[in-house]
Parts: structure tokens; C-alpha cells; sequence
């Protein structure tokens, strides 16, 4: 008839061993031994809904408080809280119990939050310590507390990302660069080629994700293969608005004579007959005398680019994707030539409306600089 909810508890050391469990009327007491620590629980019993209804449905036909509580062994208020529940909600049903009360309210989830963005490489062991210090053994919490408290806020321990440091000089180079240009428009940068360099070896750039169960670890398509060579090959490509350039191979240490040669055989020359502009980074290679010399000659006007800054170039985010392709091969390569052979298959995969959304969200990018203060962004 009846189940029952804690209400009290006593934690209470006892000599002798002992466990009793008896009723008295409305008052339940148990003792339960648990680690030398006797747990004497008072409890008061919760009424079924069964119970309920009865008490309903025989105050509907009539019948009296004293003559109800008499009948089903139940205290008048009790009857009463019932009768004016169903009236106000025409339910008898309990809500959900909200639980044990946490440790962590929401005061301390905000101090916590503090700890982390004060020191975001902190181990979880040391804001655990941070957040107990000075506290009470009773309010102390475990470090799987904090973790879920942390998990509740929005933290989730993450490998940092990687991104070049940029000095305070160059940051206020970026933030003015980013003014000058921020109000250029997509059909703006549809006329700019955008330049760069690559470095492309066997070894994959950071891990390869694939979907297993478990016991599938080693299964020939969960995965890659891997080499000891150190070997890479470096290639130069650009990007407009109508998608990929050419791709060239260069060697890894190219020369400024190197990259003249390499423009004359992607045409920049002409760039000026389209009304296009050149963009490429500040390598020395670039700013070398005999190019800047070639690029005078030939008429090619170039954009000025702030240092420190490949997150603003959208040729990057070109490599990664040719980089994600490559890595989703079944067998890497084996050999230079096979890699060569493959890199230029796969850049003229890419398309070109991908090509033309990396040129739309340069406005965003320019914003987006700005709004960081010059350090690097999520491109």
C-alpha cells in the first residue's frame, strides 16, 4: 500500500552491532549497517495513487474528513492537500523528484568557469584543488564533480589548436590591413589570385578518424599506413574565382630565379591584361629584389599582405581540403612519384564552387580579425 521517502538521515558511529527496523504508526525508522557507520533513516509513508483516488472518490459521495481518515489510516491535512490538488490540477500524480541536491550550485559553476578561462591549460586534478582550497571538508568535491559541473558550463578538454604566434606588432598590422580592406565586397576579391606554397609528404597531418565497434581496431579498413621517410614535395599553386590554377612541383628549397621561372610559366604577366591583382605572402622568395624587379617590368599589381596571416589566405584552406582527400585514400602513397602523380589528380578534383565560397567569406574574415583583435581566427 504504502512505499517510502527518505526525509532524515543521521550518520551515527555505533559501539555495538545492531540493526532494527521498526513502525510506529506514521513514522517508519530503519537502521542499516554500511562501513562501521550505522544509517538510521526516519521516513514518512507516501501515499499510492490508488489511495488517492479512494479518498476522491469517497469524499465525492459524501462521506466525512473524520470518517475517511478513519477508514484508510491517513491524517486529515493529508486528505485535504489531496482533495485541493486534484480540484487545481485534476491529477493525483507526484512531479518528478528532483534528486539529491547537487554540490556544485550554480554560484560555484560560475566560479569554476573563472578557474578554467584564467588558466585554460590547467589538468583537471588542479582546478579540482583550486576549486577545493580554502574550503570545508564537507563542501570539498571529487575531480569527476568538476568535470560534469565543467561539461554543464560548456568546457570540454580539447587538443589546442594550432596557430602561429603573432607579436603585437604584427597584430596592429593585421587590424589595419583588415580596416583598409573591410569594405571590399565579394566581386572585389573575385579579382585577386590568391598564391602560395605547399609541403606535402607521406605522413599524414594529424590523425585519421575512422568508424569501428569494438574488436575492430585492426580491421584492413579501420587502418593507414604509415612511413618512416621524411621525404615531401613542394608545390606552388594558386586560386581565382573561376576555381583551381595550375599546380606546379618545385624544389623544397625554391629560389627566388625558381619562382620568376614558375609565374612565367603560369602566365602571371597577363594578369594585367584581365585587370586581375597577384597576392602572394611575405616569404623572402617574394620580396627578393629580382622579383619585385619581374613584377615592375611586367606591369603585375600585387596585394599588399599583412605578415603572420595564412588564416586570412583562402589558397589554405585549399591545401587542407586536397590534405582531407588525400587522407582518405586506402593506401598512401609509396613513393614520391606516386604522390606527385596523385596531388595533381586530386587538385584538379577540387570544385569550383567550393573554390568560390573560400572567396565569399573574406568579408566575414576581415570582420572576424577585427572583432579578435588581430589574432588568429577560426579559418
Amino acid at each position: 500500500m504504502y512505499h517510502w521517502c527518505i526525509t532524515i538521515l543521521l550518520l551515527i558511529q555505533c559501539s555495538q552491532l545492531y540493526i532494527a527496523h521498526t513502525y510506529t504508526g506514521f513514522l517508519e525508522i530503519k537502521v542499516y549497517l554500511q562501513h562501521s557507520i550505522y544509517l538510521i533513516i526516519f521516513t514518512m509513508p507516501r501515499l499510492t495513487e490508488g489511495v488517492k483516488n479512494q479518498i476522491i472518490a469517497l469524499r465525492d459521495t459524501g462521506m466525512s474528513w473524520k470518517q475517511i481518515c478513519s477508514q484508510l489510516n491517513v491524517k486529515q491535512t493529508t486528505a485535504w492537500d489531496i482533495v485541493a490538488k486534484f480540484k487545481a490540477t485534476g491529477s493525483v500524480s507526484n512531479k518528478p523528484a528532483c534528486g539529491r541536491p547537487r554540490k556544485i550550485t550554480a554560484k560555484s559553476e560560475r566560479f569554476l568557469a573563472r578557474i578554467v578561462i584564467r588558466d585554460r591549460r590547467a589538468s583537471l586534478s588542479e582546478v579540482t584543488e583550486s576549486y577545493n582550497h580554502g574550503r570545508h571538508y564537507s563542501n570539498r568535491v571529487c575531480a569527476r564533480t568538476v568535470q560534469r559541473a565543467l561539461h554543464r558550463c560548456g568546457f570540454r578538454g580539447r587538443l589546442a589548436a594550432k596557430k602561429l604566434g603573432i607579436a603585437a606588432t604584427n597584430r596592429r598590422t593585421r587590424i589595419r590591413w583588415c580596416r583598409l580592406h573591410r569594405a571590399n565586397t565579394v566581386i572585389d576579391w573575385s579579382r585577386v589570385i590568391f598564391t602560395d606554397e605547399v609541403r606535402i609528404g607521406f605522413r599524414p597531418d594529424g590523425g585519421i578518424r575512422v568508424w569501428r565497434k569494438k574488436g575492430e581496431r585492426y580491421l584492413p579498413g579501420c587502418t593507414t599506413t604509415t612511413s618512416t621517410s621524411r621525404a615531401s614535395i613542394m608545390f606552388w599553386g594558386f586560386i581565382s574565382w573561376d576555381g583551381v590554377g595550375r599546380l606546379f612541383q618545385c624544389s623544397n628549397r625554391m629560389s627566388a630565379f625558381e619562382y620568376i621561372s614558375v609565374m612565367n610559366s603560369a602566365c602571371i604577366f597577363a594578369l594585367p591584361s584581365f585587370n586581375l591583382t597577384y597576392m602572394d605572402d611575405n616569404a623572402p622568395i617574394h620580396r627578393a629584389n629580382v622579383v619585385k624587379k619581374w613584377k615592375e617590368d611586367n606591369g603585375v599589381e600585387c596585394l599588399d599582405w599583412p605578415p603572420y596571416s595564412p588564416d586570412l589566405n583562402p589558397i589554405e584552406n585549399v591545401w587542407s581540403f586536397l590534405k582531407h582527400r588525400l587522407n582518405k585514400l586506402p593506401t598512401r602513397p609509396q613513393n614520391l612519384d606516386e604522390l606527385c602523380a596523385k596531388v595533381f589528380s586530386l587538385w584538379d578534383t577540387v570544385p569550383v564552387s567550393y573554390v568560390q565560397r573560400l572567396y565569399s567569406s573574406l568579408p566575414s574574415r576581415m570582420d572576424l580579425c577585427l572583432k579578435n583583435h588581430g589574432f588568429p581566427i577560426n579559418y
